[in-house]
């Protein structure tokens, strides 16, 4: 499978005691990734904002430290997460989304240290 920072499908984030959550955007950082939720501008940063120190691993499944990220779809596909993520494109596409621009939130990430 490809590199998960070339990827253009949507992936999931699997924290060992939580279930899994689809990843609005993440970043390569010098010291692991960056990787912000679903809706994340509508939350407090500390809850929606995830910074992984340590070594990514894999080719598809990926894994640093006890996070395992997936493309969405793959290893048993997930319905509801499936229809989490088509919501999440339908609000990206509404006229009166609050999502930020691309060069805001590539700012943001480079703030918290990613390599944009």
């Amino acid at each position: 499978m490809a590199d998960i920072f070339s990827l253009t499908a949507p992936i999931t984030a699997k924290e060992l005691d939580n279930p899994p959550r689809v990843v609005a955007e993440y970043f390569k950082h010098p010291k692991g990734i960056l990787y912000f939720d679903l809706y994340w501008h509508q939350q407090q940063p500390k809850d929606a904002m995830h910074f992984i120190e340590g070594t990514l691993t894999g080719e598809g499944p990926w894994r640093i430290n006890d996070i395992i990220f997936n493309v969405l779809g793959c290893r048993s596909t997930n319905i509801e997460m499936a229809l989490e993520h088509e919501q999440w494109m339908t609000y990206l596409q509404t006229a009166d989304s609050d999502y930020p621009p691309q060069g805001l939130i590539n700012a943001i990430a480079k703030k918290m240290g990613a390599d944009i």
